[in-house]
């Protein structure tokens, strides 16, 4: 992707509730910043809901 966010963000990562299909996507000016935006949505997603995540699953795209 050329084309930079108003933030400068270059990449996104999107995170998805397979049961009620919300969609939370985190904006990432390099793709090292992945594994901090995914503790950062497993501690809100724990936090809001009151309770662990039980499982994670990906498309098992290497990109990351």
């Amino acid at each position: 992707m050329s084309e930079k966010s108003n933030g400068g963000a270059s990449y996104f990562v999107t995170f998805i509730d397979d049961h009620s299909r919300k969609v939370w996507i985190h904006l990432l000016k390099s793709k090292d910043q992945v594994l901090d935006a995914f503790k950062e949505f497993v501690a809100q997603a724990e936090q809001s809901t009151g309770q662990k995540l039980k499982c994670v699953r990906s498309d098992n795209g290497g990109e990351y």
